[in-house]
């Protein structure tokens, strides 16, 4: 199977399904004599594990251990492996030869000939080794770069401003949401302050396309945007476009900005303000509500989805989201004339 590899320099692999053994990352290129946070490593996963009661009830401990690449607590400029124990999977639920609506078995189907219980390589359990990827590579940015990551909508409800935690607001809509066996959309935003400027490269390595092919990989993600994204579409130029001024840094005059539609982003490059985008995320495809669908002979049947499922993807995305955010940093720090890398 192609395609399980992400970036240029910093280059990320992963490996195994929902209901295999282990997931599995691999990390190329990674700095020499870097000390690992592991408590780094640890909080990332935490913040994507299942929290409420409309998530999955699948809650693994996420337990992992470093197969090479690290020595006494410090890379050693190997490749890094690290495999993440899958403890409580369970294929009973899934019915190989039913095609689940909206789901990637179809697809695999026409692709592979055979469909992968419970999703496999498309199940959300493969993010699990992106959130440790991420966390690599934070350990490589400069400690200034914050990033506010957070649940921007679930369905009708929104959240404008960063919080660490979703809304009672929020969590009660989702949770009538579970209890008439449905799901929902929604979305996350992501603000990376003190970039510097200059990072990304012109044409195909723009900073927001290298963003855009790496969130869109995470599943149920379906559209992406920068800054004022979708609604620049319906604005006149003298609205959207930034204007720029000067201001006194350290008894010099400097040329700024003065304002960010452009979500942080000129030309593909970082211009030093916030990085500003959205990624929206399409309601999970196993409902408990019953579903219409055919088998692989082409057989009609109804489908109830028993299997662990989350309601809304956002919810549990906002880390993985990140993680791809500061992976794509990493590998363009790395390959960008102006490093960003420490």
């Amino acid at each position: 199977m192609d395609g399980n590899s992400f970036g240029h320099k910093f280059v990320v692999t992963t490996s195994g399904g929902s209901h295999d053994e282990y997931i599995g990352v691999k990390i190329q290129n990674f700095p020499k004599d870097v000390i690992v946070d592991f408590d780094l490593i640890d909080n990332d996963l935490c913040r994507r594990r299942p929290k409420f009661s409309f998530d999955t009830p699948r809650i693994e401990p996420d337990k992992y251990e470093v197969i090479s690449g690290i020595t006494d607590g410090r890379t050693d400029g190997s490749e890094i492996e690290i495999h993440i124990v899958n403890e409580r999977y369970d294929s009973s639920q899934y019915d190989k030869n039913v095609f689940r609506p909206s789901h990637a078995d179809y697809a695999y189907y026409l692709k592979y000939g055979s469909v992968d219980a419970g999703g496999g390589r498309a199940s959300a359990r493969e993010t699990v080794a992106r959130v440790i990827a991420g966390s690599f590579a934070k350990m490589i940015l400069p400690a200034e770069i914050e990033f506010q990551t957070w649940v921007l909508s679930a369905g009708e409800v929104r959240n404008e401003v960063f919080s660490e935690n979703i809304s009672e607001e929020m969590q009660q809509y989702l949770g009538r949401i579970r209890s008439s066996g449905d799901s929902v959309g929604g979305s996350v935003r992501c603000v990376i302050k003190n970039v510097p400027a200059g990072i990304g490269e012109p044409v195909f390595c723009k900073l927001q396309a290298e963003l855009a092919y790496a969130v869109m990989s995470i599943p149920a993600a379906r559209a992406f945007e920068v800054g004022r994204g979708v609604q620049s579409a319906v604005m006149f130029g003298s609205e959207h476009n930034d204007v720029f001024g000067s201001e006194m840094v350290a008894g010099n005059k400097t040329i700024v900005p003065l304002t960010n539609n452009c979500g942080g982003l000129l030309g593909g490059i970082t211009t030093g303000q916030d990085i500003i985008f959205t990624v929206y995320f399409k309601p999970i495809a196993s409902i408990a509500k019953p579903q219409s669908t055919v088998d692989i002979f082409g057989n009609d049947t109804l489908l109830q989805i028993k299997g662990r499922h989350d309601v809304c993807a956002a919810v549990r995305a906002v880390p993985v989201v990140e993680a791809m955010a500061a992976i794509v940093l990493a590998d363009l720090g790395i390959i960008s004339r102006k490093k960003i890398t420490s």
